[in-house]
Formats: structure tokens, sequence, C-alpha cells
């Protein structure tokens, strides 16, 4: 892998499909606003105390009401991952998109919503949720963790019961609910990519199909596409182009054309020196899910899991984002950007552009 700065390369950059898109997200980090805190984790004993790996999975408006889901756990044994157990997925809620109250329900779903359940380090690791508006339902994508087995570790129990430091596996599953709270399994997910580790980046529905981001983790970041009409059956597309990913998520936005998407992933353990946070923005589309390009870096601000959504109802771009550094580590933070008419024309060329 090569960086080549956008000067050498002018014809690649003047091809305007490689930057049009119908609205904008702003790139500069600097221009939007912070509003802070709008979520930290329990308190001591809570199944979501832990806070260093609670972060944003999926936020919706509906109704006037926003639906913040988030992953968290307690306190394990694991050696890995800041000893966090039974990692679960949450609902917070609000009526203005800053003022969050979790659900009194939470978690909304477990591990062993999904298989029995054996060791602390297993849970639900990586997932996504949106609302489909078309389907009139939530749909979520998981990667969970578990070898499975006769015996089952009490969630929230005993920790003698649970079993410290022993190898697991992880699937992708997926899970439905029609009110958001209330959530029907329904099964490991076909068409994604079948080895070691599978973790779900992000998923579109748009005209009939559903797409899906997925990686391995098993010896490195390996990134797929997968696509298809029934979302327990999808078709494997390929691999995307290796990038700087380290251990970073493809987050997406799919902007107003219905067919180009933002991507967002962090270099955590990538070509990033250690303890560098930089963000990069990359371009992509669902006619060519495994195509990447017009990748960019973006301001350095600490964050490793990002969910963007247009608020066209208030005017507003917001950003959620979990904190991975400082004293605030471990919480969901909020940034917005007012949508202006600017938003509307093509990105800026970008500074640099990764090839394989």
């Amino acid at each position: 892998m090569k960086w080549i700065t956008s000067g050498l390369i002018p014809a690649l950059l003047a091809i305007p499909s490689l930057v049009t898109a119908l609205d904008n997200i702003p790139e500069d980090i600097d221009a939007w606003t912070e509003q802070g805190i709008v979520l930290r984790s329990g308190p001591p004993g809570a199944w979501d105390e832990k806070p260093f790996l609670m972060k944003p999975i999926g936020a919706h408006k509906k109704d006037g009401i926003y639906y913040l889901y988030y992953l968290a756990g307690s306190e394990g044994c694991w050696n890995e991952d800041a000893d966090t157990r039974h990692q679960s997925v949450g609902l917070a809620t609000s009526t203005d998109g800053i003022n969050f109250t979790k659900y009194d329900g939470n978690p909304v779903l477990k591990p062993h919503d999904f298989l029995p359940v054996e060791s602390h380090e297993e849970g639900i690791r990586g997932g996504v949720i949106r609302y489909v508006s078309e389907k009139k339902m939530w749909l979520g994508f998981f990667g969970v963790e578990s070898p499975g087995g006769p015996a089952t570790c009490p969630f929230m129990g005993s920790q003698s019961q649970c079993a410290c430091n022993i190898p697991v596996d992880a699937s992708i599953y997926a899970a439905t609910s029609t009110d958001g709270k209330n959530w029907t399994i329904k099964g490991e997910v076909n068409g994604v990519y079948n080895g070691q580790e599978n973790y779900v980046d992000d998923f579109h529905y748009r005209d009939g199909q559903y797409y899906v981001w997925h990686h391995r983790a098993q010896g490195g970041q390996m990134h797929r596409a997968s696509k298809g009409p029934d979302y327990m059956n999808l078709t494997l597309l390929g691999k995307i182009p290796e990038l700087c990913w380290g251990w970073g998520i493809f987050h997406t936005y799919l902007h107003d054309d219905g067919d180009t998407v933002t991507g967002i992933y962090d270099p955590n353990g990538g070509c990033a020196p250690p303890g560098d946070n930089t963000l990069f923005f990359a371009t992509t589309s669902l006619s060519n899910m495994t195509e990447i390009r017009n990748v960019r870096p973006i301001h350095n601000k600490g964050q490793r899991h990002n969910f963007i959504m247009k608020d066209e109802d208030s005017g507003l771009w917001r950003w959620y984002y979990n904190v991975t550094t400082g004293p605030d580590a471990g919480t969901i933070q909020l940034r917005t950007h007012p949508i202006a008419a600017a938003d509307t024309l093509a990105p800026s060329a970008p500074t640099s552009v990764n090839v394989d």
C-alpha cells in the first residue's frame, strides 16, 4: 500500500463520479459544534458499568423520538477488551437528540439471546441497527462471540460460573423489531464471509436490496461486501481493497442520491502510529460496494465509533461518537452542524488518495 498526493494524479481526481454526492457531510470537524456527553456508562453493578467499550451502533429519529443504540458491558475477568464481559445492546431515547434516557428494559439484546454463553469474553462485540422504513421494522446485524456448548454462564450472575480466557469464535446474526424495544432473533446470516471471527461493519436497504459490509478479524482486518433481497441469505460480492483498516469498523452514510456512500474508519492498529486516532473518510457506492476511492484523512479527535444522521426536521447533521481517550473515555458524545445549501456541492478534492 502506498500514498500518492493528489497533485500527482489530477486526471484521477478530475473524474466527476469519484467525488460527486447530492449531500455532502461537512468534513472539517472543527466547524462542528460539540454538544458534549449524551450518554454515560452505568453505576457499579449495572450491566453497562464498564465504560471502555461503550459505543453507538445506531441512531434514528422516528415519530419525533430519537433512538440511540449502544454496546456496553460489565466488569469481567477476560484479559482483553478492558475485561468487559457479556457485551450487550442498550437503548436510550430522547425528544431533542441531546438529553437521552436509558430504556428501563435494557439491555434489549444480549449474547444469551442468540446462543449459549460459556465465558466472559462472549458477547455482542459489534453491531449496527437501522430503521428500515419500507419494511416498517428495525433491523440489526451483530457479531456474536461464543463457542456455544451445554454450559451457560449466567448473565450478570456469579463470576465463578463463568470461564475466563478461553478460545471463542464469532458469527454474524440478525434480529428485528417492530417497536425498537422488543426483538426477535432471526439466526445466523448466510452469504457473509465464512471464516473465523466474523463481524459486521454496516448496512443499508435500498430498492429491495440489503447491502452489508463486514469483516474477518482473525489474522487482521479483511473486509468484504454482500448484498441480496433477503437479509438472512446474502450473496458475497468479494473483498474490499486493503486500506489503513487496523481494527477499525467501516461506518457508512448513504447519501440522498441513493447510491453514493461515505465511509468512515479509524486506523487503530493499522498504518497510523500508536496512539494516533486520525479518522479517514472514503467514498464507495451501493452499485459497487467493493470499490473504495477518494480516501482522505480528517481531523484527529480521538474517536473510533461513529454514527452520522441527517436530521432534516431540525436542520442539523448529528454525529454521535464515542471517546477513547482522556477523562471522558467511554462516553458517547454528539457534535452537530447546520445543514446548509453548500452541503449539496461535491466534496473538495482530497489531499491524498490511497491505492494498493
